[in-house]
């Protein structure tokens, strides 16, 4: 009789159990987003040495954004005033792309970025976007369904735009002449076709191995910046 009692009682708390929700999986990054949090600026945002300089060269994943450093003693000084290098990084990307930005219209809304007034630069790891106000930019880089949305809408602009004018007739992965089976895939707001999918995985693995090939995702080191301790 007890065991019968507590079967049962087995069999109704599975049953409340089967009808509890389980938690919503996080969105699967998609290959615009994992390209976009990539490093591509060739300086140390601490020291504004190439990163490869010292041969130590160090990279963390800080607030989904990768950062790479010449050496790893940088990121203590970065942990010291975090914001003081995002603003830092943060504005060599919008200074290199803003010029080159495909899309007038807001990511968020779709309306034309200054109909309020208020045209919103803002940049998630190594890309601009922008938006027609603060509101817009947090609603879509605070939610990766909407981010992923929106980088795929803004690639999607790059290459319409960059498309016609690319002179490049060989992948600059393999080496080969591109064909039929070409692929276009953007890194740091710039187009690179290259001749498969197998290159273009490559590049959403590492993409910083066409970081010599972006046009507008650098800055160069400066005789007012090299000696500046506080930069």
């Amino acid at each position: 009789m007890i065991f019968t009692h507590v079967f049962a009682m087995i069999i109704a708390f599975s049953a409340v159990a089967s009808d509890v929700a389980e938690p919503p999986k996080p969105p699967q990054v998609t290959d615009e987003v994992r390209i976009a949090q990539a490093y591509l600026l060739p300086n140390c945002p601490i020291s504004n040495k190439a990163v490869g300089s010292m041969d130590a060269a160090a990279t963390r994943s800080i607030d989904g954004r990768s950062v790479m450093v010449c050496c790893p003693p940088c990121f203590e000084r970065y942990e010291r005033t975090p914001e003081k290098y995002k603003d830092k990084i943060d504005q060599q990307v919008t200074e290199t792309q803003l010029a080159t930005y495909p899309l007038t219209t807001c990511l968020a809304s779709g309306r034309p970025i200054d109909v309020k007034g208020t045209p919103t630069n803002a940049v998630y790891g190594n890309r601009l976007m922008r938006f027609c106000c603060g509101g817009c930019a947090n609603y879509v880089i605070k939610d990766p369904t909407r981010l992923s949305k929106a980088m795929k809408t803004l690639d999607t602009a790059v290459i319409a735009k960059q498309g016609p004018t690319y002179t490049s007739k060989t992948c600059p992965i393999s080496g080969e002449e591109l064909g039929d089976d070409a692929v276009d895939v953007v890194v740091g707001g710039s187009m690179i076709r290259v001749c498969c999918d197998s290159c273009r995985n490559k590049i959403v693995r590492s993409p910083r191995m066409v970081v010599d090939l972006v046009i507008g995702c650098g800055t160069q080191q400066t005789d007012e910046t090299k000696d500046d301790p506080q930069i």
